[in-house]
């Protein structure tokens, strides 16, 4: 009897791992800080592909005016950063959390910026627009992104 649960035991050690989806929740990648220029990602997150970002310097005075909250009113010394993730997902509805981090070419942080967004069944642009001090862009030299996912 005891040999019997034992061969059961490690028959069901065997399979499961066969059966588990090959897909990871969390993906980390660190790109060179390029303006102007397309970075391949080839990143998945469960069912979600994150092909590519470009990084866009969008200028002072970027996002100001109009209607609206006015919560952060940046600096004349400010600019906007933007991310655009081209994104693709076929299936089942998924929330994935970016987290962006800039870094010295010494490793130092200068600074992060995180944002989620939910995405079923559609292929898309995706835009992180970050405002930063203007000062520090030259000190840049890599962008790390780190994606996690989740079924929403």
């Amino acid at each position: 009897m005891i040999s019997a649960r034992a061969g059961l035991v490690a028959l069901a050690l065997f399979v499961v791992p066969a059966v588990a989806p090959a897909q990871s929740n969390h993906v980390e990648t660190t790109i060179p800080y390029r303006l102007d220029q397309s970075t391949k990602l080839a990143a998945k997150v469960g069912p979600v592909m994150i092909d590519n970002v470009k990084i866009t310097n969008m200028g002072r005075g970027f996002g100001r005016g109009g209607f609206g909250p006015k919560g952060f009113q940046p600096s004349e010394g400010s600019t906007t950063l933007r991310f655009a993730f081209d994104v693709n997902n076929p299936g089942e509805d998924w929330e994935v959390t970016f987290t962006l981090e800039l870094y010295d070419k010494a490793g130092k942080l200068i600074d992060r910026v995180s944002k989620k967004h939910n995405w079923e069944e559609k292929a898309e642009t995706w835009n992180i627009d970050h405002p930063i001090l203007e000062y520090v862009l030259p000190m840049v030299s890599d962008v790390k992104i780190t994606m996690s996912g989740r079924l929403d």
